[in-house]
C-alpha cells in the first residue's frame, strides 16, 4: 500500500526510488508511474522521470540532473495518488525502463510521448505495483 504522505490526502511527497542493480547493456533509465484503474480511456500518468543516468542509485523529484515529464494532471513532477473517494483501491504501476543508449529527450513530455520515444531502445524493464484507496 502507498503511505498517505505520498498522496493527495497527505503531503503529496514524492517517493524516493532506489535502483539496486543495473542490468548489462543499460545506459540510461526512464520511470513512469501510472494508474490503470483510473476512470479514463488510458491509464492516468502520475510521474514521468527520464534521462536518468545508469549509475544512479537513488532519485526523487527536483533533482536538477534529471528530466521530468508532465503528468495527466498537467503537473511537471510527482502527482500523488488521488483516486475518487469510494472508488475502491487503485493500483499504481511504477515501471523502470532500462535503455540501451542515452537519449536526450526534451523536458515536459507526457508519459505516452516518452514511452513512444523510448520504445525501440528498451533493453530491460521492471515494475512494482502498489495500491491506494480513499475513504468514501
Amino acid at each position: 500500500a502507498i503511505p498517505i504522505e505520498f498522496t493527495c490526502d497527505g503531503d503529496n511527497d514524492p517517493p524516493i526510488v532506489t535502483i539496486d542493480s543495473v542490468p548489462a547493456g543499460v545506459a540510461q533509465f526512464v520511470m513512469v508511474v501510472d494508474d490503470p484503474d483510473a476512470p479514463s480511456a488510458d491509464p492516468f500518468v502520475h510521474w514521468v522521470v527520464y534521462n536518468i543516468p545508469a549509475e544512479t542509485t537513488e532519485f526523487t523529484d527536483a533533482d536538477d540532473n534529471l528530466t521530468y515529464g508532465t503528468t495527466d494532471a498537467g503537473v511537471v513532477g510527482w502527482f500523488g495518488p488521488c483516486p475518487p473517494p469510494g472508488d475502491g483501491p487503485h493500483m499504481y504501476v511504477f515501471t523502470l525502463f532500462g535503455l540501451g543508449q542515452e537519449l536526450e529527450l526534451e523536458p515536459d513530455l507526457d508519459g505516452r510521448a516518452v514511452r513512444e520515444a523510448i520504445d525501440d531502445d528498451i533493453v530491460a524493464e521492471t515494475m512494482i505495483t502498489a495500491s491506494y484507496e480513499r475513504a468514501s
